[in-house]
């Protein structure tokens, strides 16, 4: 390039700073092509499916009478029946676990409130917090009890769950949650597939080094995704947080690691 007496001389500067800028970008872009061609970074997964070993099922027992000695005799009835339905489907007493008895009292509606209009007086009925206090009757006593069931006889326990409506034509007023179903050595499954799932990214990064020519180095940095467990027969959505199901007998357990290593 000529540069004249007619050419500025910002311009010869911003030409450098130009050429300047350039060699900056262009040797920043081959450290990092470097660095990328010095690592290599892989994923590795397991994923294994396991079957529930214990099952937690809730459920409740509700009696409601004129008194709280006729709710409490009701209540006890009520509860004789349920545990015996329970006993003869096969679950024994320490899985059947009887809880703390809850007293609720129902008191009568209020009377209605009169209010003058033009036309004449009109009842109007009152809301529960429009009565007063000191007039407020205990109309009923409702009493609620629940049961809980522990077992490790899951399969049992889900069979019971299902058919325990048909307590409620034998007169008892029985609701119940679904059944919770845990694997009690997840703890130790966890750590077993995480060490797989890092196995099986090690081998990975084999594969890929020894197909370029390379070999795998010592191990850069590893991250360890979080742990999902989900129904195995059904498309569950996962969590950033992780998931954990307790709502499936069969469950699949999928443990995800990121690691890099060096290539040499």
């Amino acid at each position: 390039m000529k540069i004249d007496g007619h050419t500025p001389l910002f311009s010869v500067l911003t030409l450098s700073a130009a050429l300047i800028v350039c060699t900056l970008i262009l040797a920043g872009s081959l450290v990092r092509v470097k660095s990328r061609q010095g690592t290599i970074r892989v994923t590795g997964s397991v994923r294994e499916q396991v079957r529930s070993d214990y099952a937690l099922w809730h459920g409740e027992i509700t009696q409601q009478a004129p008194t709280l000695p006729q709710a409490y005799k009701g209540l006890r009835e009520s509860e004789r029946k349920v545990t015996a339905y329970l006993t003869a489907q096969g679950l024994t007493f320490p899985e059947i676990r009887p809880g703390a008895i809850q007293t609720e009292p129902v008191f009568a509606k209020p009377p209605p409130v009169v209010v003058r209009t033009a036309a004449g007086p009109v009842a109007v009925p009152a809301g529960e917090d429009d009565a007063d206090p000191s007039l407020r009757r205990v109309a009923s006593y409702r009493l609620t009890e629940g049961i809980d069931v522990q077992s490790d006889k899951v399969d049992l326990v889900e069979r019971v769950s299902r058919s325990a409506t048909g307590l409620i034509s034998a007169g008892v007023a029985f609701t119940s949650q679904p059944p919770q179903y845990v694997f009690q050595d997840m703890a130790g499954l966890k750590m077993r597939i995480l060490a797989e799932a890092g196995r099986n990214a090690h081998e990975r990064a084999e594969e890929i080094a020894t197909s370029g020519g390379g070999r795998v180095g010592a191990l850069q940095y590893a991250h360890m995704g979080v742990m999902q467990v989900t129904p195995a027969y059904e498309d569950a959505p996962v969590s950033g947080q992780g998931t954990e199901d307790t709502s499936s007998l069969d469950k699949k357990v999928t443990a995800i690691v990121s690691v890099g290593y060096a290539i040499r």
